[in-house]
């Protein structure tokens, strides 16, 4: 049955039935030079033709189409509703209006200036829209999103919502305006995602966000070079199984912004391809996170809670991970990767910082890793001949113990110079690990800033280390150094614990305090002293100092020998 209609004013009382038997390609248009009401349109489950309604909106007219109660068109053809117009009048359905088509095999296009569909029992199959309004569409079932689009002077909030089911898309969604925030929501419970993978070219901006609620796996892809502003995310909502995941992810040279809060169940991957990553509000909650920007790109991620990271990939940019009131860990599961920072690295939590992946490469040529946390901290880099210092950042301040350990053999731990700061108010350990193929380490630990303080004691590894502290210097056990060389630029230097330590050469100055050793010690080689006082009576000269008196170079004040 192919219909072409055109009248003035209302239709009146209009029933249609399209048969079953429409021929593919075939389109029959009903056209209304006025406000009209589309009802009582039915079609048999084989039509294939496509029908469209059209009101003929016009810059005076602004009429409106509006679809009313028994519109059944189960047919494969495409139905269009439309105002004729982009720029002008409305497209909208009522409370009574539940329209029908084939959930699987039809679609229904809306075009309009502003399209209103609100009916939840409506059941559409695969949708597109074009509009330079607004569009609020509420679907129950699957929603499957065709090529769809706003254009440059629409303006207003969107939202495309699925009562009971998932939402995906077959097409671009192109959104041009400049305030034009859109929302997606998915049914609340039985696992229900949102996954838009296509290239989609949203004007992104602060005012034209991507909002995201679902149940289910959700993800959202873009291709456009202005960035990606998510707004309200929710993955996982709040009564759904742990590890609903979501992925982000910026095809181009674009962004990845947030403006408020994100909040996702499960693994939460932020991929920017060419350009920054920053989710940096205070009230984001992830599950364990992948994020990489394999360009020149930074990341920078802020967490209320405890942050659990997978993978990070900055390329040669840098990464700054905050979180707000819990820890810093690397994640648990199997398949954790490893991170991987060109540039950068600021690590800051309120409790403890425990990145101990194997894999780790924190970049030291020219860049340097700064930790802040309430508790403890402990880092590993496994650095690399291109990459082989692991550098402590100036303002490091670590609450509890500290260990940082670089597992590269022949590599070093630097702080950043004579005027950087480290602050650890437990133990501290630095430890190079990586050997020269015998049992011996073969790196540097070289902390050479003059404030530095490490309050409850230090232990060192490697083959050669030279400490700086602006106070009290306290070597602790399991020291292994082959060259060790030690200043208490304004304090003492002693020995505490328990257990020894072992050294080839041990240099120590203190010259404004004392020396002390309360704990076996084993040097190898000799001892150079520099003080004011030294007391060496818990140390045998046969046993821990291999028969090699120590050399006294200005012990001005009290000085007590080893035993015999």
């Amino acid at each position: 049955m192919l219909v072409t209609a055109n009248g003035t004013g209302s239709l009146g009382a209009l029933t249609l039935n399209f048969g079953g038997t429409g021929t593919s390609g075939t389109t029959s248009t009903i056209t209304n030079n006025s406000s009209w009401t589309v009802s009582n349109v039915t079609s048999g489950s084989n039509y294939a033709g496509d029908v469209t309604f059209n009101a003929a909106a016009t810059s005076s007219s602004k009429n409106n189409l509006t679809i009313g109660s028994n519109v059944v068109l189960p047919g494969t053809g495409k139905i269009t509703f439309t105002t004729g117009n982009l720029n002008y009048g409305t497209v909208a359905d009522t409370a009574g209006s539940v329209v029908t088509l084939n959930a699987t095999q039809g679609s229904a296009a809306f075009t309009g200036n502003n399209i209103s569909i609100s009916n939840a029992s409506s059941v559409m199959g695969t949708i597109a829209f074009t509009s330079n309004g607004n569009v609020s569409y509420t679907n129950n079932g699957n929603i499957i999103l065709a090529a769809s689009s706003l254009g440059a002077t629409a303006s207003g909030a969107n939202t495309i919502q699925s009562v009971t089911g998932n939402i995906s898309q077959t097409g671009v969604l192109t959104v041009l305006g400049v305030n034009t925030p859109i929302a997606f929501l998915a049914s609340t419970t039985n696992n229900n995602g949102v996954v838009l993978t296509q290239d989609n070219l949203i004007n992104g901006s602060a005012k034209n966000t991507i909002s995201i609620t679902a149940s289910g796996n959700s993800a959202y892809y873009s291709k456009n070079d202005n960035g990606i502003y998510l707004g309200t995310i929710n993955i996982g909502y709040n009564t759904s199984p742990v590890g609903s995941q979501f992925t982000v992810c910026a095809k181009s040279t674009a962004n990845i912004n947030e403006t408020s809060g994100m909040y996702v169940w499960g693994n939460t991957s932020l991929i920017a391809s060419g350009g920054n990553i920053v989710m940096t509000a205070a009230g984001n909650n992830f599950g364990a996170i992948t994020a990489t920007a394999t360009s020149t790109g930074n990341i920078s991620i802020t967490e209320a809670a405890t942050s659990s990271y997978l993978k990070v990939n900055t390329g040669t940019g840098s990464f700054t991970a905050q979180s707000v009131t819990g820890d810093i860990i690397t994640a648990t599961q199997t398949n954790n990767s490893a991170i991987a920072v060109g540039g950068n690295s600021i690590i800051n939590a309120a409790g403890q910082i425990s990145l101990t992946n194997s894999g780790d490469i924190f970049n030291g040529v020219g860049n340097s890793t700064t930790l802040t946390s309430g508790s403890n901290a402990t880092l590993i880099g496994t650095q690399s001949a291109s990459n082989a210092y692991l550098v402590i950042g100036n303002g490091t301040n670590v609450k509890g113990n500290l260990s940082v350990t670089n597992t590269y053999s022949g590599g070093q731990i630097n702080d950043q110079g004579s005027a950087s700061s480290i602050a650890v108010g437990g133990t501290s350990a630095f430890l190079e690990t990586g050997l020269n193929g015998s049992s011996v380490a073969n790196g540097q630990v070289n902390l050479t800033g003059q404030n530095n303080v490490f309050t409850g004691g230090l232990s060192i590894q490697g083959f050669i280390a030279n400490i700086y502290t602006l106070g009290n210097l306290v070597i602790l056990p399991v020291s292994n150094v082959t060259n060790a060389n030690y200043t208490s630029l304004n304090g003492n230097i002693s020995t505490a614990g328990t257990g020894g330590s072992y050294f080839g050469t041990l240099n120590l100055n203190a010259p404004f305090g004392s020396i002390t050793f309360n704990n076996s010690i084993i040097i190898n080689v000799g001892m150079t002293l520099t003080g004011i006082n030294a007391d060496l009576s818990f140390l045998s000269l046969a046993n821990d100092l291999k028969g090699n008196s120590p050399n006294r170079n200005g012990i001005s004040g009290v000085y007590k020998p080893p035993v015999p």
